[in-house]
Order: structure tokens, then sequence, then C-alpha cells
């Protein structure tokens, strides 16, 4: 995917060639005194990976829980998810 950059005051009175162009896949960083300020990229769905391991947290903080399972001195939460539940 191509990426191009753009000033504010272009991108402002380019604005429909801009979406038109992301339509077709390109991103567009539109920078502001030569920093990049924004970016207009094609829309996607939300990703369901994300929201599935959301949920996988969650059930795995359920169930910590319900176990009574406390951190021991220095522990992490990583430590707990690497040793699995037991």
């Amino acid at each position: 995917m191509k990426t191009v950059t753009i000033g504010a005051f272009d991108a402002k009175n380019r604005f429909s060639e801009l979406l038109d162009k992301a339509l077709r896949g390109r991103e567009t960083i539109v920078t502001k005194h030569g920093k990049p300020i924004a970016k207009i990229v094609p829309y996607r769905e939300t990703d369901r990976e994300g929201e599935d391991i959301l949920a996988s947290i969650a059930k795995t903080r359920s169930q910590i829980a319900e176990r009574g399972r406390v951190l021991d001195e220095g522990e992490t939460w990583k430590d707990i998810a690497r040793e699995g539940l037991r």
C-alpha cells in the first residue's frame, strides 16, 4: 500500500480526492508545519481477533477470581497465565 504525505492546507482543499484514494487502498499522512498530525486510511471492519483476546482475558480473570488466586510476592499475572489455571 502506497503512503503519501500532504500538508493540512492542501488536504483540506483536496479532501474528496483523498477519500477516493483511500477507497482504492492508499494511506495519506497529513502534516502541519512539516510534522505528521493525522492519517487518512482505508476503512476496515473491527478486528474480531482483538475482541476474542479481550474475551479470553475476561474469562481468565473470572476463573482466577473464582479460585481465590492472588499474586505471590514478585509474581505477575503473566506468570499465572504461563503456568495455566490448575
